[in-house]
This record gives structure tokens, C-alpha cells and sequence, in this order.
């Protein structure tokens, strides 16, 4: 499966193909986010996409034409991926070429599945939720007061699409832990490959995230533990509980830390993951 982006943000031209492990890189403000953005909306919204396409209703349709309308209707959709206005992608195209020799195969491949994003954002989500939350709350009271719907234009925050599916996991966090992913029967060394590598435990108490220091025993709420701690908690999360087969799985890190005593934790992570 492979995109061509054209005019999305900072990318004015650019292909990519997807594999089992696929690694974007580059300077501050090339597009990095922008690509990531887009191919995870696409691969969220895909079903939608796909049950809408009029080329399915044929017994033997082109699939090289359900490519290119997908490809239409998604570009349609990149404003509200991003949630900005429709100008910014006046002259965007997002371009999809999936390669596969049958309608049963394509069908197939369309099933729901919705991936997973842990974004840049991540260690500000996990800070602020609560106050999101408490927001929110405030507001829907002023609602019931008031009856002013106007107020919902005015003070609902607006997020990219994968920062609000980031911030509805970390809200989740209670119900996620009650069930295991298939990764914690048959990979049983990854479940505690993120806590040994920081020396640290995770645990959820009584709807609390903290984090338990292995060498001290002491316990910390995890928005006072390290950045890399805080970064690392929802993959921990995701791998343990909800991790599904054949799905996709984003994650995005803003920048790349190398330190004498620790080599790139990232790196060693997805190399386990993959």
C-alpha cells in the first residue's frame, strides 16, 4: 500500500509505501506530522471510505477506479482529519494505490479496524486531561443552565483528529486495563520490556495512573515522573491491553534523544515491536 501527497502542509510532492515497519524522518517543519496525520486519518476512516465507493456495487468493478475514489473522497475529508478550515487544502491531493488482484481481497483488507496513534502531544495529554475533562464538564453545566448552544462554538477545543483519539485513550485508561491483548500470551517478554529498559513499574490505582521507581519502591503520580516515563506509559498500555493483529499502530516521537548510558530507547522498542 502506498500514498502520493501532494500540497498537504509543508509537502508539496512526496510518495511513500508502507511496510511492517516504516520510519519517518526529517528536520523541524519538513512535514513529518503531516504525513503521519494523513495516513492515519486514511487508515482510520477507511471503512467509511470504502463503504461509500459506488465502483463496490459492481459485480466485477475496476479496482484501479476505487482507487482513485478513495482517493476523492478522502482528500474531501483531510479538513476534518487536520480541523482546520477547507482552505488549507484547496489544492491538496491525497493519492491511495492499493495493490490487491481481487474484489474479495479488497473487501478483505476494508474490514474495520481502527489503528492506534501515540503522538508528540502525548506527555501534554497525559498532564492535562483531567483539566480537559474538567472543562468540559463546566461547560456542559453551563449548557444545561443556559440552553446557549452558541457556547459550543465558542469553547469546545478543536484537535487534529489523532490528538483527540490520543486524549479519548488516556481518558479510557480505567476500562482499557480490564481486558489483555493478544501480545500478553504469546509475547509475554514484551509486556515488560518498556519497565525494565526505564527501571521503573506501571500500575493504575484506583483510576490513578502512578509509577513505582524499582530500585527505591517509591510511588509517583506518572505526571511526576520523566518525560521518557510519561512518553512511554500509553504504548505500555496499548501493548499489554489492547494490541490487535494486523493492526496499525502510529507512533509518532518528536524528537530523538541519545545519551551515553541509554542508547535510543525508541528505537530499541519498535526493534522489538517489529
Amino acid at each position: 500500500m502506498s500514498f502520493e501527497l501532494k500540497n498537504i502542509g509543508a509537502i508539496k510532492q512526496a510518495k511513500i509505501e508502507l511496510g511492517e515497519l516504516t520510519v519517518i524522518c526529517g528536520k523541524n517543519n519538513t512535514g513529518k506530522t503531516y504525513i503521519t496525520y494523513s495516513i492515519y486519518g486514511f487508515l482510520y476512516e477507511k471503512y467509511s471510505l470504502f463503504r461509500a465507493v459506488e465502483d463496490l456495487k459492481v459485480l466485477e468493478p475496476d479496482l484501479n477506479h476505487i482507487n482513485r475514489q478513495l482517493s476523492e473522497l478522502y482528500t474531501k475529508q483531510l479538513k476534518d482529519i487536520f480541523n482546520v478550515n477547507a482552505e488549507e487544502f484547496s489544492d491538496a491531493e491525497f493519492n491511495i494505490d492499493i495493490i490487491l488482484s481481487n474484489r474479495v481481497l479488497f473487501e478483505d483488507y476494508f474490514k474495520k479496524s481502527l489503528p492506534f496513534i501515540i503522538s508528540a502531544e502525548r506527555t501534554g495529554i497525559q498532564l492535562f486531561q483531567k483539566e480537559l475533562d474538567k472543562n468540559k464538564n463546566e461547560l456542559i453545566k453551563t449548557l444545561t443552565k443556559t440552553r446557549n448552544i452558541d457556547l459550543l462554538e465558542e469553547n469546545l477545543a478543536r484537535f487534529a483528529l489523532p490528538i483527540e483519539e490520543n486524549i479519548n485513550f488516556a481518558r479510557d485508561s480505567d476500562n482499557v486495563i480490564k481486558s489483555n491483548s493478544f501480545l500478553k500470551q504469546e509475547y509475554p517478554e514484551l509486556m515488560t520490556y518498556i519497565e525494565e529498559m526505564l527501571g521503573v513499574r506501571y500500575e493504575n490505582r484506583y483510576g490513578r495512573k502512578v509509577v513505582i521507581d524499582k530500585t527505591t519502591h517509591r510511588v509517583l503520580p506518572h505526571y511526576m515522573s520523566s518525560t521518557s516515563v510519561r512518553a512511554l506509559f500509553d504504548l505500555h498500555l496499548w501493548l499489554k491491553h489492547q494490541a490487535k493483529k494486523r493492526r496499525y499502530t502510529v507512533y509518532r516521537r518528536a524528537r530523538i534523544e541519545f545519551t551515553p548510558k541509554k542508547p535510543n530507547q525508541n528505537s530499541s522498542i519498535i526493534g522489538e515491536i517489529n
